[in-house]
């Protein structure tokens, strides 16, 4: 492969890796840096207004108070890649890659199907609770690409690729997506008298969230039909169609580029030390993108014959594209949708103020990354002073495995919560959180 056409694909490699190092979990936005410190295992312990993006039954049961709030004081963010993460590339900084770790790589690239990069953050803007009722409106940033095979083998091997063998290459399936969802919430809890075996003190409660989605920013860069081959001659096409909610050019406030509804439904029971809780996010969800809203263009580089030519096209509303623009970016919309997620979570109580707890997430289908595929994570927190807890957790999803701790500092009316962690797959992403909170909770 020539040197310019490396000089094209590889930014936009690099760009995807930058993504996934700027983005946790729910369509509404997690408000806990307990959660964050303890790994994500919070759906069977989230109270208060905590629950209303993990659990919204969590709001009915003893450890919720009367008024609890946070206000434009909680952000999180996590990021990660694979197969091939962070970590693997930081032996080679500023040195050639040896020709057996790129066979691994690709071979790793081949039978997961493509390279991906993927990350997000969360901010909550408000979020409260007046005894079993929540309130909050957050936004969830989220970014995820992929690099198929191909193009994986162009960027490690150039254009003969690998073996030497020449071929004509595509770049079918690249694609990078980068979206802001605002999400307002309404949670209600109700506790049953219901009881399951001889466990002591028990309670057992429902609940659901409903939610009004906003898609406030998106931009979605996709192959738009990339070809590259060697013989007789170098001859480079690519192709890529790039849509964006907004060209830069608004005068104020956020676009509304999309909208839906969602519903969120949730059990959660504990006797004596033990609590449980089953979730499922998202149950419901009709968000869309609105083609209409959004502006695109296609841009090439083309290389033929040792001459180089490269066009960015003029930004165009997609209402006033030609019928094949607004088919491409009908399509390219169209898998853009909010999938499930079940989540199962346990805590039990030990002695000497010791809380372990355990889940399981899993998402259903593609669609937008809310959330990892999956997710195992655990978490113990002690509380070795009443007021000074003291937390850690492991996470493993497909692409990251994360070590997280923290601290909080509970005054009876206000808390402070702490919490941070790493990627140890990258050595370099993270994850950080820091909440506020005011009232009984």
């Amino acid at each position: 492969m020539t040197r310019r056409v490396m000089q094209f694909l590889i930014p936009g490699a690099l760009a995807l890796a930058i993504a996934s190092s700027i983005a946790g979990g729910q369509s509404v936005a997690n408000t806990s840096a307990q959660a964050t410190a303890l790994g994500g295992t919070y759906t069977a312990s989230a109270r208060g207004f905590d629950a209303i993006g993990w659990n919204p039954a969590g709001l009915a049961m003893p450890g919720t108070g009367g008024f609890a709030f946070t206000l434009a004081l909680n952000a999180g963010g996590y990021g990660g890649s694979g197969p091939i993460s962070g970590k693997d590339l930081k032996p080679f900084s500023g040195d050639s890659i040896p020709y057996a770790t790129r066979v691994d790589w690709l071979n790793r690239i081949r039978a997961a199907g493509g390279q991906t990069f993927g990350g997000g953050v969360d901010l909550t803007a408000l979020s409260m609770n007046i005894g079993s009722v929540g309130l909050s409106y957050s936004i969830a940033g989220r970014a995820s690409g992929n690099l198929p095979p191909d193009a994986a083998e162009l960027l490690l091997f150039g254009n003969y690729g690998f073996a030497n063998a020449v071929r004509p290459y595509t770049l079918q399936g690249a694609r990078l997506d980068v979206s802001a969802i605002g999400t307002a919430a309404f949670a209600y809890g109700r506790e049953f008298n219901v009881r399951f075996g001889s466990a002591r003190d028990q309670h057992f409660a429902l609940g659901v969230t409903a939610k009004y989605l906003m898609g406030h920013a998106l931009g979605v860069v996709v192959d738009g039909g990339s070809n590259v081959a060697s013989a007789p001659a170098v001859n480079v096409d690519v192709r890529l169609r790039q849509i964006v909610s907004d060209t830069g050019n608004s005068k104020g406030g956020l676009p509304m580029a999309g909208n839906g509804i969602g519903f969120d439904v949730g059990a959660a029971w504990q006797g004596g030390p033990l609590k449980i809780g089953v979730a499922v996010r998202d149950i419901a969800n009709t968000f869309k993108w609105t083609p209409s809203e959004m502006f695109t263009r296609m841009s090439t580089v083309k290389y033929t014959n040792g001459q180089q030519s490269q066009v960015d096209g003029v930004w165009t509303k997609v209402s006033a594209s030609s019928a094949a623009a607004q088919d491409s970016v009908t399509q390219a919309l169209n898998p853009l949708v909010i999938n499930p997620q079940l989540a199962v979570g346990l805590a039990y109580e030990l002695p000497l103020r010791f809380t372990v707890s355990g889940e399981y997430q899993q998402r259903f289908g593609d669609g937008i990354a809310v959330a990892a595929k999956s997710r195992y994570s655990a978490g113990l927190q002690w509380k070795i002073i009443p007021f000074l807890p003291i937390r850690a957790g492991y996470a493993q999803t497909p692409d990251a495995t994360f070590l997280t701790g923290g601290v909080g500092l509970d005054f009876g009316l206000v808390r402070l919560d702490l919490a941070g962690g790493v990627n140890t797959k990258t050595s370099g992403d993270g994850v950080g959180h820091v909440a506020l909170t005011f009232g009984r909770h």
